[in-house]
């Protein structure tokens, strides 16, 4: 069996295999966005958002891992200093066509490059992939000038937590999304 992992940067081709793990990663979250009860209530929303240029869940901000099966995991991330500009187109689709109208908080700022999802397919969970995409992501930002790499993590995962502390990644405070509570976690690229 092949096991050979390659990581690349995503294509708009790669939309039916990544909006599924983004809403995997999103959990609750992303079925706030569009009034949804199941994940596939989401699906076109995300393949749609993932296959356009220029907004939070584009293509242009994801990796992909892939092995002999295909794409098996997914990261997202930007500079949060450029959050609301991207943001702004996703958040204006939901509020035309979903009625989307809860107000949405802030998840990064300027100076952090920010991890907005990251997700491993189900069935490839534990085979180091999640630390695979977070080591080629850090290489990726440190590649452009960034020193302070960022995500949130729901404070009821600390499985996930553990994983981004072991990967050098510290908490710095905690914030809340629709509602609920997560762990603010920062790493600090070595000078």
């Amino acid at each position: 069996m092949n096991t050979t992992l390659t990581f690349r940067t995503a294509k708009p081709t790669d939309k039916t295999f990544v909006a599924p793990l983004m809403i995997q990663a999103m959990e609750e979250l992303a079925l706030k966005f569009v009034n949804g009860k199941r994940a596939s209530d989401a699906v076109a929303v995300f393949e749609y958002f993932f296959a356009q240029p220029q907004n939070i869940y584009s293509y242009e901000n994801t990796l992909v891992a892939e092995d002999h099966t295909g794409i098996v995991g997914s990261i997202t991330a930007y500079d949060g200093g450029l959050f609301q500009q991207l943001r702004q187109p996703f958040t204006s689709y939901l509020q035309e066509h979903y009625n989307f109208s809860m107000a949405l908080e802030n998840e990064t700022a300027e100076g952090e490059y920010y991890i907005d999802t990251i997700s491993v397919a189900p069935n490839k969970q534990g085979l180091g992939i999640g630390k695979g995409l977070i080591g080629t992501l850090i290489q990726h930002a440190t590649k452009r000038g960034y020193q302070r790499i960022g995500l949130l993590v729901d404070v009821s995962n600390p499985n996930a937590k553990r994983l981004y502390e072991k990967l050098g990644f510290i908490t710095i405070g905690i914030k809340t999304l629709l509602g609920e509570a997560y762990e603010h976690l920062l790493y600090q690229v070595e000078a």
